[in-house]
């Protein structure tokens, strides 16, 4: 990959620090609105969607309200309305390496 994952994965903190009402909760975790949630009209005043980062690439989520929860794709991004390029083509990359492993297995 060509991306160096730091950086990336510095990219997406950036935009979901962005997001309304979203806070850093540990070195590699964070807590905002629940885009599942949002969705459904009954995201409230709190965070209740955690993101967290993996030294591998791979960044997931997960909602305490909804029960929502997976690895960011670049279909989850648009559902957190993050759309930079960068970011939907490094989870492209990293999910189709993913399972391109997975099948040969």
């Amino acid at each position: 990959m060509t991306e160096n994952i730091s950086e990336i994965h510095k990219i997406l903190k950036e935009e979901i620090l962005k997001r309304e009402v979203s806070k850093r909760v540990h070195e590699d975790e964070y807590v905002t609105k629940c885009p599942i949630c949002e969705e459904i009209g009954s995201s409230g005043r709190h965070g209740h969607c955690y993101v967290g980062f993996k030294d591998d690439g791979n960044v997931f989520f997960m909602c305490h309200r909804c029960g929502a929860k997976g690895k960011f794709t670049p279909d989850i991004l648009r559902k957190f309305d993050i759309r930079l390029d960068i970011l939907k083509e490094f989870f492209e990359k990293i999910n189709k390496i993913k399972v391109r492993f997975t099948a040969a297995n």
